[in-house]
């Protein structure tokens, strides 16, 4: 399945995604903190006939959102997003931050989502003790260089990347600002949903990675026990990223659920 980069203008500016198929069904995807749309190309590559598949670049390549650097206006921008594209009601997709974005959505627009899967997420971020925590106390002490970069990168994965897979990820890594960076880290600790799961009455995939250091099991079961209708998978030997680590696995449980009749 071809993935193909595009733009459109929208009341949040200019923004980029990338598509993959066509048809009556959208699935929304959202990216992590220091990630990029790329993290759902192997989603994207999969796409099965009669949906479309949309991964967000939310503030790389994409104009500033016009609500700041949060998880609300980062779910904002991907309604915008929606209505610059004719779409009234999709599944949404966030892995790790972006399941932030996509559970903020959910509360906010709950008729704007037909399905909703969390991949690495959880209902809030605690302040410390957390491989995200380490990543921004080092980015906060040592910059954003390429050097701290790829550590941070590296830290989302059970097993190294492959060399070129891992170059083209620190490329996109190093598009972030400081102030995307920070601002939305802070976003990401000052919000806790865990109050407001069982508002959630969408049909909810849970997707935990087994080595997932970042976003202990506990996260994720307390967001499939929260939510209305929640269902939750663990992927055997993926980390962080399991669209990128065990995407067969993935896209298995991903596309089937979205499928469900």
């Amino acid at each position: 399945m071809e993935i193909q980069q595009r733009a459109v203008d929208t009341r949040d500016g200019r923004i980029v995604y990338y598509a993959a198929g066509e048809g009556p069904s959208t699935v929304i995807c959202l990216h992590g903190w220091t990630r990029a749309p790329r993290v759902w190309f192997n989603v994207l590559a999969a796409t099965p006939p009669g949906w479309r598949a949309i991964a967000v670049d939310q503030v790389l390549r994409s104009d500033p959102p016009r609500g700041g650097y949060t998880l609300g206006a980062l779910a904002d921008r991907a309604v915008a997003l929606m209505d610059a594209l004719g779409v009234a009601r999709a599944a949404v997709a966030g892995h790790s931050m972006g399941g932030g974005v996509a559970l903020d959505l959910a509360l906010r627009y709950p008729e704007r989502v037909e399905r909703l899967v969390l991949a690495c997420t959880g209902p809030n971020t605690p302040r410390e003790g957390t491989t995200g925590s380490e990543s921004a106390r080092l980015l906060r002490e040592a910059g954003k260089t390429p050097e701290t970069m790829t550590r941070v990168l590296r830290g989302w994965f059970h097993a190294e990347p492959p060399a070129e897979e891992m170059a083209a990820m620190l490329e996109d890594a190093l598009l972030w600002s400081e102030e995307a960076l920070f601002g939305i880290r802070a976003s990401m600790v000052d919000n806790d949903y865990r109050p407001r799961l069982e508002e959630i009455t969408a049909p909810t995939l849970v997707i935990h990675g087994e080595h997932d250091h970042g976003r202990p099991l506990s996260g994720s079961e307390a967001l499939a026990r929260g939510v209305a209708r929640g269902t939750l998978v663990t992927i055997a030997g993926a980390g962080h990223t399991p669209t990128q680590e065990a995407p067969a696995e993935f896209n298995r449980h991903f596309w089937a659920f979205l499928q469900q009749a």
